[in-house]
């Protein structure tokens, strides 16, 4: 009883491929049955083909347990890929996800006709206005790094004082489309697709509560 329970117990890890099921049937139908078997065994040859059927039974069960010990881990144990991007339903969200309260731009050179806010690594803030053809992304997040992610040529570039604080403008010829600013351990950027007049970017920057 012992040994039959051991022998269920290693059985329950052999796995038949359907490649070795067609070795075994293939290699019975070519064995010679109707050949008479000598009856008489010699104890001595026994114990060699005992010792070999074991060795291979080990050498086997070995196998499959290694075989299906890697098949459970790489089923279980799946890659996991986080995203670094988040989309959040309403500002407060946008809020508790960075950490911090995110201001919002009052004065748009556009009509809204949807606004999307996104969480950039839980660090940096971002509202996408957009209608009429035209978007506006305003990013705020903690620290004195330009947030942009805009790493564009352009061609105009000036430093402007808005109040209190200074901004950097950028734009090709006399239109603008980025602006970056730092006040109070923040950093806020302004990026537009059509690019707006210098007195038209001020009025969004002096929009946004500070």
């Amino acid at each position: 009883m012992i040994l039959k329970n051991r022998y269920d117990k290693v059985m329950e890890y052999i796995e038949v491929t359907p490649a070795m099921h067609d070795r075994i049937m293939k290699r019975l139908c070519n064995e010679d049955f109707t050949q008479k078997q000598s009856k008489v065994i010699h104890l001595k040859n026994y114990r060699k083909f005992a010792s070999i059927a074991a060795c291979f039974m080990v050498l086997l069960v070995s196998s499959v347990l290694i075989y299906n010990n890697t098949n459970i881990f790489n089923q279980h144990s799946p890659t996991q890929i986080v995203s670094s991007i988040e989309e959040c339903s309403s500002i407060d969200e946008l809020s508790n996800t960075v950490g911090f309260e995110v201001h919002q731009v009052q004065t748009l050179p556009f009509n809204v006709e949807q606004t999307q806010y996104v969480s950039y690594w839980e660090k940096i803030a971002q509202i996408m206005y957009s209608g009429e053809g035209n978007t506006l992304a305003f990013r705020m997040s903690a620290g004195s790094e330009d947030n942009s992610g805009d790493p564009g040529e352009y061609s105009n570039k000036q430093t402007i004082s808005i109040g209190n604080i200074v901004v950097t403008l950028k734009g090709q010829g006399e239109m603008y489309k980025l602006a970056i600013w730092q006040t109070k351990g923040y950093s806020y950027s302004l990026n537009i697709s059509n690019g707006i007049s210098q007195e038209e970017m001020v009025k969004i920057v002096k929009s946004v509560p500070r």
